[in-house]
């Protein structure tokens, strides 16, 4: 289970780009565009010509090929940072300076003409300066319209909100071709103009008032993802974050469309504010035809009073506990109205390479379907007995406080649930408990695969779900012990493993493997005098470790070898009186059951 990787309609995830620029930020480069197109035109190395609408205004001549190209670009940025700050022809002014004249519009320096300018058009500077100013004042004298772009890329539905100014008057008008790639809305209060991109289209935008129109160019294309709802994490209980996470990665994928061929990634990210714990996740979708996505988005955890029920049946899959190739491991069914399994898998990798374990759970129907879900799991390990006591130790740790977490699994898709690498000679334990709320055609593939899969959510096909090998289950994997200790008496033993359970079929699952054994001890003390306790583990078939929930405390025992004792736990009963002990313990795959708890007192 990654926090990160490669990666249909209730209601769209709208982003609006509102467009704003500063006048005193414009440079030559800059896109706005004007409905007085201006633009310079080389007519020599000596010569560049200003036009507006094909029509030329002035000429800037130079001796020098490089002054004259830098004066026309001078002059045309300031012209521009001016049409920006809505400027009028009583902004052009021309002041004397050393070596000639200085021309500006709205205070801002705009062109130096000396000498050798003015020889270039045969005029002096002074007289050369004010033609110019009038040429530019006259040009300032007509409506003209401002829009910062002149390009607009925008995503299918999402909305592009451009501010307008400039100077005309009069009617507004605007149009959008083609007709149905996009909505147009405008606000005149505020002169701005909203976009809805409706379809992908290449078009344009025209806008005009008054004498003055500029038209825009308008491409609209799909997003390489799209987030149709906000994605919230149901939880149950105290859940730990590795359940917390797999919840939210689980709300997020059922969260988006990811376009054909688009890739995702994300991360999952907790951040403490005040005394709430939130998650975010960064998703970043790229591909080739597509706009990028690139947001931040918070996760909502939900924490609902859902009450998971005892396991009505269990699934074993450990033959063959050592895997040699890919191959489907257990599969199976999984019922409604909310009658949990659990899954035991105990394996080992001997293919001689790297494989993934990947459990699958799927839904064949038309409609979603929503399951709880609780696991843990140990390895991997070159330690079998490790790995066997770590799954074990975590998952009693889960089910005892009642934790759990909720998927949704969608129509016709398989859900990638957990997908671990197990290297070449290590083993690998895992325990899930599954509990469908509602839904049908539901299942489940435990498979050994040579590859990840590159995607947690995929489309069910009939060669996904290979014919099952043969499936065990057992009834009711819980066993109810209750025993009787006298303080000074006989020594008492539980066994542990040492009555398999039957399944379905007539089968018998030795060790009892996945079975939670809930152990009551009644410890009577008859005698006016304190008396000492020992709760002491003992293997007696072979190597073999204990993890169990004793009075509401998690114990355990390192590997003993056969006939080896471990004290779990002294203490002192009371005289004339009476206690319980109450243990919840789980067989630790590849240790050797049966085990014995022992109670002893002197």
């Amino acid at each position: 289970m990654q926090c990160s990787k490669r990666c249909r309609n209730t209601t769209f995830f709208i982003v609006a780009l509102l467009v704003t620029w500063l006048c005193n930020c414009l440079d030559a480069r800059c896109e706005i565009i004007t409905s007085l197109k201006l633009s310079l035109r080389k007519v020599s190395a000596t010569c560049i010509e200003l036009l507006s609408n094909n029509e030329v205004i002035l000429r800037v001549r130079h001796e020098n090929a490089r002054l004259c190209e830098e004066a026309a670009n001078k002059l045309f940025k300031a012209l521009h940072e001016a049409l920006a700050s809505l400027a009028t022809d009583k902004a052009v002014t021309v002041e004397k300076a050393v070596g000639g004249y200085s021309i500006y519009i709205g205070g801002r320096h705009a062109l130096s003409v000396d000498h050798a300018m003015a020889r270039s058009s045969r005029s002096l500077p002074q007289a050369l300066a004010n033609l110019i100013a009038t040429r530019l004042k006259e040009l300032l004298k007509r409506p003209y319209l401002v829009a910062p772009v002149e390009k607009v890329l925008i995503g299918v539905n999402e909305a592009y909100v451009i501010a307008l100014s400039g100077t005309a008057t009069g009617e507004w008008k605007f149009s959008v071709t083609p007709r149905e790639c996009a909505h147009i809305s405008f606000d005149a209060a505020t002169k701005t103009l909203r976009i809805s991109a409706l379809k992908p289209a290449d078009g344009r935008v025209s806008i005009s008032c008054g004498e003055a129109s500029l038209s825009l160019t308008l491409k609209i294309m799909e997003r390489a993802m799209r987030l149709l709802r906000k994605p919230i994490a149901m939880v149950y209980g105290a859940a730990p974050k590795e359940f917390i996470t797999e919840a939210a990665i689980n709300a997020l994928l059922n969260s988006i469309e990811l376009q054909p061929k688009a890739e995702l990634a994300y991360e999952l990210f907790f951040t403490s504010r005040d005394t709430d714990e939130r998650l975010f996740t960064r998703l970043k979708a790229r591909g080739a035809s597509y706009l990028p996505f690139d947001a931040e988005v918070e996760i909502q955890t939900l924490r609902i009073p859902l009450a998971m029920e005892f396991a009505k049946y269990l699934s074993v899959s450990n033959d063959p506990e050592r895997i040699h190739t890919e191959q489907v491991l257990k599969a199976g069914v999984l019922t409604s109205s909310f009658k949990p399994m659990r899954l035991l898998y105990h394996h080992v990798n001997v293919s001689g390479r790297k494989l993934w374990l990947r459990l699958e759970l799927f839904n064949s129907s038309e409609a979603p379907a929503k399951i709880v879900l609780r696991f843990a799991r140990g390895g991997p390990t070159s330690d079998e007995i490790h790995a066997g006591y770590s799954a074990v130790n975590s998952f009693l740790r889960s089910w005892f406080n009642g934790t759990a977490f909720i998927i949704e699994v969608l129509p016709k898709t398989i859900y990638v649930a957990d997908e671990l690498a197990v290297p070449n000679g290590n083993t690998v334990t895992g325990i899930w408990e599954i509990a469908p709320i509602y839904g049908e055609g539901l299942g489940y593939q435990l498979r050994a695969v040579a590859e990840p899969s590159p995607w947690r959510l995929l489309p069910l096909v009939a060669r996904t779900i290979t014919a099952p090998p043969r499936v065990s289950h057992f009834a009711e994997p819980m066993k109810r012990v209750i025993a009787k200790h006298i303080i000074g008496g006989n020594w008492t033993f539980v066994h542990i493993g040492r009555e398999p359970i039957k399944g379905l079929e007539g089968e018998h699952l030795h060790g009892n493997y996945g079975v939670i054994y809930h152990i009551t001890v009644s410890v009577e003390n008859k005698s006016e005098f304190e008396r000492p306790c020992e709760l002491v583990f003992s293997p007696n078939a072979g190597v073999a470790r204990f993890v169990g929930i004793v009075n509401g405390k998690l114990l355990s025992s390192p590997t003993m070898r056969e006939n080896q004792e471990y004290v779990l736990r002294k203490w002192y009963v009371s005289p004339l009186s009476t206690e319980q002990i109450d243990v919840y313990t789980m067989p630790i795959p590849a240790s050797y059951y049966p085990v014995s708890l022992i109670i002893r007192s002197r």
